[in-house]
């Protein structure tokens, strides 16, 4: 049986995470075995399906950041040892420096997946200068990126992106967009729950500068007072408290829900009237491509009826 390992940072709620569970979900049963290695534990929401499909999750007891390398590369080199797998898949960037480095020194192929335009000149203008550490990691990802056998991007944007900033042939990348099974959502009444004249919005997104979180709330401050509208927010991060500041600063704090983490988004989707995405860039958003299924699904069964 040939055996794949995903290296990942953790396994908290997010378009990565959801779309390596995804890819999971197409190899369960297909003759492959799989096993997860995160670097970090979080909260893990997707465990559940991971344990459905009898895939392995190992903590190599790193944490976050560039200290991950140091802490989580001796254990991931005995786990690969133990366990011998066939291939090393990585996701993020931390996962693919040090995926492809134990891949290297092991004799294994290591297949990174690339998820969001991370080098896009927005990302490293004088507005949004990036802390140095990012410039280190984008050092070690060019010194690593010779070491894979293949790169998957989600999108042709972000296929050119890393191409251009890693200096790799097209020949060694692939892309495969990512997808959404309609399945996942439910047969209900998308207005249910509408409240009469109110205008229901939905924004998924982790709290982080790039998701543009805080270009929301400006904007929900510049409507009309007499306007109903009601944003509910699912994510979290390191800008959460922040930005629950600024919400309460700008007053709108009744106009946007904090509603944390939530695993499975779908019903929440098919609820509300439109979902907005103020992100400064994306890769190709699951997010966006769920709320675009809840929307199919709505028009469907409205032209069923």
């Amino acid at each position: 049986m040939f055996k794949v390992l995903y290296v990942i940072d953790s396994m908290g709620v997010g378009g990565a995470e959801r779309h390596l569970v995804q890819i999971a979900g197409y190899l369960a049963g297909r003759g492959v075995e799989q096993k997860l290695a995160q670097i970090y534990h979080e909260e893990n929401f997707l465990l559940p399906e991971l344990n459905a499909r009898k895939i392995e999750v190992v903590d190599l007891g790193g944490r976050k950041g560039l200290s991950a390398l140091a802490l989580s590369f001796l254990p991931l080199v005995q786990y690969c040892r133990a366990w011998k797998p066939d291939l090393i898949c990585t996701q993020l960037a931390v996962s693919d420096i040090l995926g492809r480095s134990v891949g290297k020194i092991l004799g294994i192929p290591v297949v990174s997946i690339w998820q969001n335009t991370t080098y896009e000149r927005i990302n490293w203008t004088e507005r949004r200068r990036p802390h140095p550490i990012l410039w280190v990691m984008k050092l070690l990802d060019l010194m690593t990126a010779r070491f894979a056998s293949r790169f998957i991007a989600v999108s042709q944007a972000v296929a050119q992106c890393h191409r251009e900033a890693l200096g790799l042939s097209s020949a060694l990348c692939t892309v495969i967009p990512n997808t959404v099974d309609l399945k996942r959502f439910p047969d209900i009444n998308p207005k249910a729950e509408k409240k009469a004249g109110r205008l229901r919005l939905i924004h998924i997104g982790r709290h982080v500068p790039h998701k543009g979180i805080d270009t929301l709330l400006q904007a929900l401050a510049l409507l009309p007072e007499d306007l109903d509208v009601l944003v509910d927010s699912f994510g979290e991060g390191p800008l959460t408290q922040e930005l629950e500041r600024q919400a309460r600063s700008l007053k709108v704090q009744a106009r946007f829900r904090f509603q944390g983490l939530k695993a499975d988004l779908a019903a929440d989707l098919l609820k509300a009237d439109a979902a907005v995405f103020p992100s400064y860039r994306e890769g190709l958003s699951l997010a966006y491509l769920e709320a675009l299924a809840a929307g199919t699904r709505a028009r469907v069964r409205k032209i069923s009826t």
